[in-house]
């Protein structure tokens, strides 16, 4: 179990884009939760952050994939 109760929280614009830059984030703090804001992920896609159990919501739209949002919990904090 992380030994802080940090929080990320992150307007990224793109997950996608952003990716490796939020993994050395995760990787300098280990946060207990991850609140990401205009993910912009395909809601048909699968995606995964190792060691976080994930909530997200993409909104279905044509063309162009807008806003979406994602929490994460680390696997050691109990979530449903």
């Amino acid at each position: 179990m992380p030994a802080n109760n940090k929080i990320l929280s992150w307007n990224l614009k793109s997950l996608n884009k952003k990716y490796p830059y939020l993994q050395i984030l995760l990787s300098k703090y280990n946060p207990l939760a991850i609140c990401l804001q205009e993910t912009k992920l395909d809601p048909n896609k699968d995606f995964k952050i190792k060691n976080y159990n994930l909530y997200r919501y993409e909104p279905l739209t044509t063309g162009n994939l807008k806003g979406g949002v994602l929490i994460a919990v680390h696997s050691t904090v109990r979530s449903t």
